[in-house]
């Protein structure tokens, strides 16, 4: 999960609500917690690191270049479960 990089937790603010949360620094990136997934432990995190991934998630480019401007990481990772047959999960209707 962490391709030899440090991982470390950062306690965060939500500056709209004040509301405290963590993060992980993953390198220069940092990575929120998925709201299926929850906040984990250090222990959590070291027994399921073998079933879980980080994803970039998409941001639109107002929301990128306001980032940008304001000293922000651009991106959005959130950790989540390992997908296992994705695609099969899906019904697609095309």
């Amino acid at each position: 999960m962490d391709n030899g990089r440090r991982i470390q937790r950062v306690p965060c603010t939500n500056r709209e609500t004040g509301e405290s949360f963590c993060m992980l620094a993953v390198g220069s990136k940092f990575v929120g917690f998925s709201k299926n997934l929850g906040e984990l432990s250090n222990a959590e995190l070291n027994s399921m690191k073998d079933s879980l991934q980080v994803v970039q998630l998409e941001v639109d480019p107002e929301t990128a270049e306001a980032r940008r401007k304001a000293g922000q990481q651009e991106e959005t990772y959130r950790l989540c479960k390992q997908g296992e047959n994705s695609w099969e999960e899906v019904q697609l209707d095309w």
